[in-house]
């Protein structure tokens, strides 16, 4: 799902119609039609986004005050 309402991002479909293929294609929508995974990490890929986010604070080993 897009954030702040902007609308759907990707469908989940276990046996999606050529209709629903067409109309999600023209609304750049992706359809997830794989089927349903045991293992989290794998279907997860679809859903979970990660951002990773760092701060260094050293330079050539010596720790730095924030500024």
């Amino acid at each position: 799902i897009r954030s702040e309402g902007e609308g759907v991002e990707r469908i989940r479909a276990l046996n999606p119609s050529e209709d629903l293929r067409r109309t999600a294609c023209e609304a750049e929508v992706e359809v997830i039609d794989w089927p349903i995974l045991a293992n989290g990490r794998i279907e997860l890929l679809h859903y979970l986004r990660e951002q990773a986010v760092s701060e260094t604070r050293h330079r050539y080993g010596n720790i730095m005050a924030r500024s």
